[in-house]
């Protein structure tokens, strides 16, 4: 006897490795998806304190800097889902020889990533400024 057709439990079997390896691709994609977002918004935050540490150099102070960038940046607390928390601290002048310079630490609070029960997942970039003293 000649057997031309697959039985029914082939075609079952071969169904469930596709949906198999189609649930595995759709995962990965998403995470992948996950994984661009995440790391772009750590890249934007970079961008942005190297713009802010620029306009730091050029003699701005915080007040003017968050007015002159499009980002929205909030005063205290948390900076949501695309804000941003921007804090000068330990502002000091250092004589260096016959110039004296300001030294101040810039912090940057973002969203940097979502957690899997919706939360936001917060980080926070140091950065020591210098600039020649104008004042």
């Amino acid at each position: 006897m000649k057997r031309n057709a697959y039985t029914i439990v082939e075609i079952l079997i071969a169904a469930a490795i596709v949906a198999l390896g189609l649930a595995a691709a759709v995962t990965l994609a998403h995470s992948m998806l996950l994984q661009q977002v995440n790391t772009s918004r750590v890249a934007r935050a970079g961008a942005l304190q190297a713009q802010i540490a620029t306009l730091y150099r050029l003699g701005y102070d915080a007040a003017n800097i968050t007015n002159i960038l499009p980002e929205s940046f909030v005063a205290a607390g948390n900076p949501g889902t695309n804000g941003y928390l921007l804090q000068f601290l330990a502002s000091s002048n250092t004589a260096t020889g016959p110039t004296s310079v300001e030294i101040t630490n810039c912090r940057l609070i973002y969203n940097s990533a979502r957690q899997t029960d919706g939360s936001l997942v917060f980080d926070t970039n140091d950065v020591v400024l210098v600039r020649p003293s104008i004042r």
